[in-house]
């Protein structure tokens, strides 16, 4: 299925705003004592919205940091951070053109600000146009690292989570993408070293880089559209797949797999809309079996067996995401596929 929308970051991914923040959070805590802290200091707190910004900056209080002055300094911290949204923050190198190249796409911003801060930091700078849908931390109830507000994009812009991409720079980003299923590109220029990104399915230095390999990643679901099952081959090879039927397990072919579904030929006919239950094993050097539960969407006859479709529900193991990128990546180093 093809990728229509690309989700990005804000902070650290499209704007670096650490100055404007490190300032405004500056004089929030002086009051208290506190301070100052540095712009490199400050990179590491941001990420979890301001709340967590500021908890983590009255830290060294102890006990002294409690919801009383945890609120005053976050209030500061919003007033000062409003006055002085765009004194210093810029944005990072080649991303206007990167956004005017990937006008086939629709995009949208998901970040842990404010949403009405974020939108307008948006249009300070130019880019407001390029976006169909932003979302803050106060859009819902839910904020990064929650899949529910990776979730809540999708939604609102009608995309399935296999059609979408998540673009950050932290583990926050990663993890909100990988639990709501969303394929996820890690940017290493931002806030957060490469070694907290390594959970992403692709890492990019340069946001110029996302141009090629979204055409890349666009051209192999192109392809996989014209030809019936594409990725077969490196499936079979690497993957083994037991379906439970009527009596019992049985051993199918793997003819596709994704985060959220999978393809399968086999001898026994299932029932579309019917509960379905199989076991997968990966490679060897990943020695893992992950037990699956889902629903069958589709099982039509072919060549006296049959092809069923099933999306996935749950997986036995919290980590199949994971795994399945290990596995992706494994299989595109030998086969020269990206999933």
């Amino acid at each position: 299925m093809p990728i229509k929308l690309i989700i990005f970051d804000l902070d650290g991914t499209l704007v670096d705003t650490a100055g404007d923040i490190t300032d405004a959070l500056n004089r929030a805590i002086k009051p208290l004592g506190l301070g100052p802290v540095s712009v490199d200091e400050t990179k590491e707190l941001i990420g979890e919205g301001s709340t967590r910004l500021i908890e983590k900056a009255l830290a060294p209080l102890g006990a002294k940091a409690g919801g009383r002055a945890v609120s005053s300094a976050r209030k500061r911290f919003l007033e000062s951070y409003a006055k002085h949204l765009t004194h210093h923050s810029t944005l990072y190198g080649g991303v206007k053109e990167t956004l005017w190249k990937l006008s086939a796409f629709e995009k949208a911003v998901l970040s842990n600000k404010r949403e009405a801060l974020s939108k307008r930091l948006l249009r300070d700078l130019g880019i407001a146009g390029a976006f169909a849908l932003v979302a803050g931390s106060d859009t819902t109830e839910a904020r990064k690292p929650s899949p529910d507000a990776v979730r809540h994009v999708l939604k609102a812009m009608g995309v399935k989570p296999r059609e979408a991409v998540m673009v950050g720079d932290s583990p926050y980003d990663i993890e909100a993408a990988n639990g709501a299923g969303v394929m996820t590109v890690a940017v290493t220029y931002g806030y957060r070293n490469r070694g907290l990104l390594t959970d992403a399915d692709h890492i990019i230095d340069s946001l110029d880089d996302l141009v090629p390999l979204m055409l890349k990643i666009r051209a192999i679901a192109e392809k996989r559209r014209e030809e019936r099952h594409p990725v077969a081959y490196a499936c079979r090879k690497y993957i083994s797949i037991s379906a439970r039927g009527s009596q019992g397990f049985f051993p199918a072919v793997l003819l596709d797999l994704s985060r959220q579904g999978l393809m399968f030929r086999g001898p026994v006919r299932f029932v579309s809309g019917a509960p379905f239950e199989c076991e997968i094993s990966i490679p060897n050097s990943l020695s893992r079996t992950v037990g699956i539960t889902g629903v069958v969407r589709h099982s039509t006859a072919f060549e006296s067996e049959y092809r069923t479709g099933v999306e996935i529900e749950k997986v036995s193991s919290e980590t199949w995401f994971k795994v399945f990128k290990k596995v992706c990546k494994f299989i595109s180093e030998r086969e020269g596929e990206v999933f």
